[in-house]
């Protein structure tokens, strides 16, 4: 079993790498799904992708600054893209989505497994988002869902 903390490692520097490619040799479609999916299937990394959606999110309604929000705004669209690659590939990553659309939105389910909606709710309450964080993030959420997993 390859330990959360090793994938960390194995997986930042292949999304600082996708990004710089992007950016530089402006590759639009670039594709590191294979390497991400590789070290997704290992562990909960699917998780670190959608922290990486949903707390700049939550970051962009919080801050005071303008620049600041453009630019959490700005990383939470670059997670999404990151998240996309995965959608359909790793089951994990729609029920994780619904999880925190159902706790962003205050739903509660009786069926099927509330480990992520525990999970997402502690989640939530550590880092003390508000209703307008929440509704940003059921926003995004939704958004993800519909354009990943509605068709």
């Amino acid at each position: 079993m390859v330990s959360r903390r090793c994938c960390e490692r194995r997986l930042a520097p292949i999304l600082r790498i996708s990004f710089l490619l992007r950016v530089r040799h402006k590759l639009l479609n670039f594709d590191l799904h294979a390497n991400i999916l590789a070290i997704c299937s290992r562990c909960k990394t699917h998780r670190i992708l959608v922290m990486n959606v949903i707390m700049p999110t939550a970051m962009s309604t919080m801050h005071n600054e303008e620049e600041l929000r453009k630019s959490s705004a700005k990383t939470a669209k670059r997670g999404l893209s990151v998240l996309a690659t995965m959608a359909g590939e790793h089951p994990s990553v729609k029920s994780n989505a619904e999880a925190i659309l159902d706790v962003a939105v205050g739903n509660k389910r009786e069926d099927g497994d509330s480990t992520p909606i525990e999970y997402w709710t502690s989640f939530f309450d550590k880092w003390g988002y508000k209703d307008e964080q929440k509704k940003d993030i059921s926003e995004s959420m939704s958004i993800f869902l519909s354009s990943n997993y509605d068709k």
